[in-house]
């Protein structure tokens, strides 16, 4: 039995060295997203990026990244452009897609540094230079695409969210310049009909104050509007938005009313001054928004059309120069223990068949 133990012993360690496959693991690793504060519409509100609207934090938009690293979409990137379907030895998509899913290994650290893995066998009696040599070359190969697969989804992700923000605010856009047109029409039609050339210089500095908070006030209801048609209602960044409108409102309804005394209260003006006002500030208002408008709406044109990276990689994958598997020494181990076991069963169960015998 020993000896039969000590012949097993010896073929395994052989078939293990000699014949077992070779696995290759290389590893790339990526920093953790910055946090940022959005452009546009989202940007003035003063959210976050997309990836924090929904985890917050880079922590939470590491995990993020491993999560779209480990999705479909980056497995049919990685697809397209490695042949993974030889190497697994499939023939549709669909099974080589469950396999790269299932391969790719993805660990976020605390600080929130991501590494990417993808490990390579040789074949059996792999042991060869040349063998060696093509597994690790491609594993470096498919966990640097996989980076880029994570690039490739991020720019999209932005570029779709930034032309849905330009269609928005173009349409506002040009219903604004209407109103404003209309408006700028009937204040100089008024200005004309009732011989008025302009406003007391308190009166108006009251008028410009209230039309910039009544400017901000149309301002959030758009964005308020904007951020009900991209999120759901009870996300944070909605009640912000809520909360600041019904704050810009409070603080509009002291220009109407006598209890401020650092300006003068609009119904104090005479009936056709307050016609006049009423026109001014009109012009004004909509003269804010439109500005605002218009800025953004060029933000939105540019980031729409950035192509830049949108990670930041620490370390990119190169082939490793040692096996990642199978473990020599642990294996040996392994393998001695299991020998030190069948052989104390061995003699164990010979002890009890002796005392058997004796009685």
């Amino acid at each position: 039995m020993i000896v039969l133990s000590g012949i097993a012993l010896v073929i395994y360690t052989v078939v293990l060295y000699f014949a077992y496959p070779l696995t290759f693991t290389s590893m790339a690793t990526i920093l953790p997203p910055e946090t940022q504060k959005a452009t546009g519409l989202a940007g003035m509100l003063g959210a976050q990026d997309m990836g924090s609207l929904i985890t917050g934090g880079a922590s939470g938009n590491s995990q993020l990244y491993a999560e779209i690293i480990k999705s479909r979409s980056a497995a049919n990137y990685v697809i397209s452009r490695v042949d993974l379907k030889e190497y697994f030895g499939v023939k549709t998509n669909e099974e080589a897609l469950v396999k790269t899913t299932g391969n790719v290994e993805v660990e976020v650290s605390k600080e929130g540094i991501i590494k990417i893995g993808f490990p390579i066998k040789t074949g059996y009696f792999g042991r060869n230079d040349l063998d060696k040599k093509k597994a690790a070359e491609f594993s470096a190969l498919v966990c640097n695409t996989f980076v880029n697969a994570l690039d490739s989804i991020n720019r999209n992700k932005l570029h779709n969210k930034a032309k849905l923000t330009r269609q928005f605010i173009e349409g506002r856009l040009t219903q604004t310049k209407a109103e404003l047109d209309s408006a700028e029409l009937n204040y100089a039609k008024f200005q004309k009909e009732n011989k008025t050339l302009s406003l007391p210089e308190q009166l108006k500095a009251s008028i410009e104050v209230a039309a910039q908070v009544k400017s901000e006030i149309i301002t959030t209801e758009i964005q308020l509007d904007y951020l009900q048609k991209t999120l759901s209602g009870d996300v944070q960044e909605v009640m912000e938005a809520k909360s600041k409108l019904q704050s810009l409102k409070k603080a509009y309804q002291k220009f109407q009313t006598n209890s401020d005394e650092l300006f003068v209260g609009f119904k104090d003006a005479p009936e056709l001054g307050m016609k006049l006002s009423n026109y001014f500030r009109e012009v004004k208002v909509l003269n804010e928004v439109y500005s605002m408008l218009q800025q953004q709406y060029y933000k939105e044109i540019i980031q729409e059309q950035k192509d830049i990276p949108t990670i930041e990689v620490l370390d990119t994958a190169t082939p490793p120069m040692r096996a990642s598997s199978p473990q020599m020494f642990f294996s040996m181990i392994g393998a001695g223990l299991l020998f030190f076991l069948l052989t104390f069963l061995y003699y164990f169960k010979k002890e009890e068949e002796v005392k058997k015998y004796l009685n």
